[in-house]
């Protein structure tokens, strides 16, 4: 369907006479001349169809362009599945999650960019071996910009609200209680970048600078949830509405080299970065059956730390991979520290 066209295909065909001249080299097999003239006819119809988009979109292969004046346009889809075990203070659970992203920006005079991204997402959680889980419909609009600070520094700012939708079941003993649940977000995060070139001598002949980029970012969320009722049982609970703030601070840096080889390049790389987030929100509850309140403070501090490299790997023909390894630490309020590490391996090819 991408190839170019043939202008001439059976445009001089007179189909009486080749039925007649199949029908002689075929022994009159009607089936071996339908055949034949089938062919023809996807051929035909193909051609049609590729005249038609040539004309329409020219080729299907992407030019990587401004779609209107400046601006382009860049999407991005992930799908994340994944589990995390039981805990003294945490339940097991169970995660699928998708999400769809559609951005539009263009480059600044200031040698910058600004643009906007509207975000769609799904998540759901299984909560614990019982039927608990919590499901969302995720939706959020919000702009970036990146402004120019000389020629080795820049920053990096989001700001933007989101809408949440939760349909939530819970079990309680014999009861399975459900609920529905709304909450909308403001959100904010602003990092301040350096790149600088490093020369380490006799490390690699004639490619020794590695690129350094230290960075320091603060995120900041305030979340509104609705109150809601829940449905199904006598230990149904109804709750208030419920105000979450949450902040982050990332301090850290990463390191690269681009070594030329003979059929493309190698990008040694390594990161180190160390974050603090603080999450405090109080949930004020009572049975839908009383009307005793009760609340719960529910303030939380984690400190993370994070170490990872790898290598990526690029060929003029198009296509790339990529191998890391990344190991964090995370200690949370009242928590012992949890490890983990990851292994990622990426192969792709440009088209």
């Amino acid at each position: 369907m991408n190839t170019s066209p043939n202008p001439q295909m059976f445009s001089d065909i007179d189909y009486a006479s080749k039925a007649a001249s199949l029908l002689q080299n075929t022994d009159g097999s009607l089936v071996a001349v339908g055949d034949h003239i089938k062919s023809d006819v996807t051929n035909i119809a193909i051609n049609q169809a590729a005249r038609i988009r040539e004309d329409a979109i020219g080729s299907l292969n992407p030019t990587f362009g401004p779609v209107v004046d400046n601006w382009s346009v860049w999407t991005d889809g992930k799908v994340l599945v994944g589990k995390k075990e039981e805990t003294t203070s945490a339940s097991e659970q169970n995660i699928v999650a998708e999400s769809i992203a559609i951005g539009f920006d263009r480059p600044t005079s200031d040698d910058g960019v600004v643009g906007f991204v509207l975000n769609l997402g799904q998540d759901n959680t299984d909560v614990g071996t019982a039927s608990t889980n919590v499901n969302s419909n995720n939706y959020s609009l919000s702009t970036y910009r990146i402004f120019r600070q000389g020629d080795n520094s820049f920053v990096e700012s989001v700001i933007g609200i989101g809408h949440l939708e939760l349909d939530m079941v819970r079990t309680d003993g014999s009861d399975t209680l459900t609920g529905a649940r709304k909450a909308n977000q403001i959100f904010l995060s602003i990092a301040l970048k350096r790149e600088d070139k490093i020369k380490v001598r006799g490390l690699i002949t004639d490619h020794n600078n590695f690129l350094f980029s230290p960075y320091t970012k603060l995120s900041l969320a305030y979340t509104r949830l609705d109150g809601f009722s829940e449905t199904g049982g006598t230990t149904a609970l109804t709750f208030d509405g419920q105000n979450v703030n949450d902040a982050t601070v990332r301090i850290g840096a990463d390191i690269s080299s681009l070594i030329p080889i003979n059929r493309g390049s190698i990008k040694p790389f390594g990161k180190f970065e160390y974050n603090a987030s603080v999450s405090d929100t109080s949930a004020t509850m009572h049975y839908s059956s009383e009307s005793t309140n009760y609340t719960a403070e529910l303030d939380k501090t984690n400190v993370n730390w994070k170490l990872g490299y790898g290598i990526d790997f690029m060929t003029k023909g198009g296509w790339n991979s990529s191998a890391s390894y990344m190991k964090e630490e995370s200690v949370g309020s009242g928590q012992t520290s949890q490890y983990s590490d990851s292994f990622r391996f990426n192969v792709g090819v440009g088209f």
